[in-house]
């Protein structure tokens, strides 16, 4: 099972749930996401579109792999570094931050 798209977007949602993504383009602006393997492009010249389809039926397709901080935490961990910031700029400044 996998998904056959012709955007760049749906690819990091199929990298985060471990889908295999096929991307019906020459290009992309997502190059991060092919170099981890976890998305395929796909030339968008008809007689390419069928073995490519095959290939991901058959489950012979790239297994791909993601960052241990694609975890749906991002936020908390940009929110611990403003934080942080913040603590040490009221320490050097004398300014209190309320909570």
């Amino acid at each position: 099972m996998g998904v056959v798209n012709d955007s760049g977007g749906i690819t990091e949602e199929t990298t985060v749930t471990g889908v295999r993504c096929m991307t019906l383009r020459d290009n992309t602006d997502r190059p991060k996401i092919v170099e981890i393997d976890t998305n395929q492009l796909v030339e968008t010249e008809p007689p390419a579109i069928p073995p490519a389809i095959h290939r991901l039926l058959r489950g012979d397709w790239k297994k791909g792999h993601f960052s241990e901080k694609w975890d749906a935490k991002e936020a908390y961990r940009i929110v611990e570094v403003i934080h942080e910031h913040l603590h040490t700029f009221a320490n050097d400044s004398k300014i209190c931050f309320l909570r």
